[in-house]
C-alpha cells in the first residue's frame, strides 16, 4: 500500500505487474500461518525460578528503499541468567511501522536506525535541534547511554521486522523467535560497539553555533 501511494496510483488505475505478483505470492503463503505460534509463557525451564539477573533487550532498525518505501521496526527479548550462570532468552514482543509518505529530513526518518541512534544518544542533547533534542533527552532520562550498543545488521533480529520476510522463512527462523545466539553468551562475546563518531552521521539536525568575539580596549589617562 505504501508503494502504491508513493507511485501516485489512483483507485481506478491498474496496478503494475510487480505489485500484482507480490500480492499474489503473499496471499498464497498466508495459509502457512496456521502452523505458526508464539508461546505466551516466557520461560518453562525451572532454572528461571532461581535467576540471578533479568534483563530486557530491544533491537531496532529501519530501511529506505530506492523505490521510496520505508519501514522500521523493533523486537524485544527477556534475558535471564540463572544462579549457575546458565543463560536463557525468550521472545517478548515485536512491532513494525511503515514510514509516512510525507517527506521528513533524513535524520528524523532514521532516528530508529541503530547506528545513528547509538551515536546520538551519547551526545549532549543541546547540540541538536528541537526534534532530536527532545527525543535524546527522553532517552537519557529513562536509560543510561552505556546500555546502548550498535548491532551489525547481519546479526540484528530486527532485520526481519522492517525488511519483511517470506512466511516459509519465518517459520524456520529461530534467531527472531529465540534471539540471536550471541545474546545467550556472556557480554564479552557480543558484537563490539565502537565509541568513535560515525563517519556517515548526518549533520542536518545539529544546531548552528555562532562564534562570538569580544574586543576590549583599555585606555590609560
Amino acid at each position: 500500500m505504501q508503494k502504491v501511494g508513493f507511485l501516485g496510483i489512483e483507485w481506478d488505475e491498474s496496478l503494475p505487474d510487480d505489485i500484482i505478483s507480490f500480492w499474489a505470492d503473499w496471499c498464497e503463503e498466508v495459509p502457512q500461518l496456521t502452523d505458526f505460534s508464539i508461546p505466551r509463557c516466557y520461560f518453562s525451564d525451572p532454572l528461571v525460578n532461581n535467576f540471578k539477573t533479568l534483563e530486557l533487550h530491544l533491537f531496532s532498525d529501519g530501511i529506505r528503499h530506492m523505490d521510496g518505501t520505508k519501514a522500521y521496526g523493533t523486537v524485544a527479548y527477556l534475558r535471564v541468567t540463572s544462579s549457575n550462570k546458565e543463560i536463557l532468552t525468550s521472545f517478548v514482543a515485536s512491532k513494525n511501522r511503515i514510514a509516512p509518505l510525507k517527506i521528513l529530513t533524513l535524520p528524523r526518518l532514521e532516528l530508529m536506525d541503530s547506528k545513528i541512534a547509538y551515536f546520538w544518544v551519547r551526545r549532549q542533547p543541546e547540540r541538536f535541534k528541537t526534534f532530536i533534542k527532545n527525543r535524546i533527552q527522553g532517552i537519557q532520562k529513562l536509560t543510561s547511554p552505556s546500555n546502548w550498543h550498535h548491532c551489525p545488521g547481519i546479526q540484528n533480529p530486527a532485520d526481519i521486522v522492517y525488511r519483511g520476510v517470506k512466511i516459509s522463512r519465518l517459520l524456520n527462523d529461530t534467531s527472531w523467535l529465540q534471539s540471536p545466539e550471541w545474546l545467550r553468551l556472556p557480554p564479552e562475546f557480543w558484537p563490539e560497539s565502537k565509541n568513535e563518531e560515525s563517519p556517515n552521521s548526518p549533520n542536518l539536525e545539529y544546531r548552528k553555533s555562532n562564534d562570538i568575539v569580544q574586543h576590549e580596549y583599555i585606555t590609560e589617562e
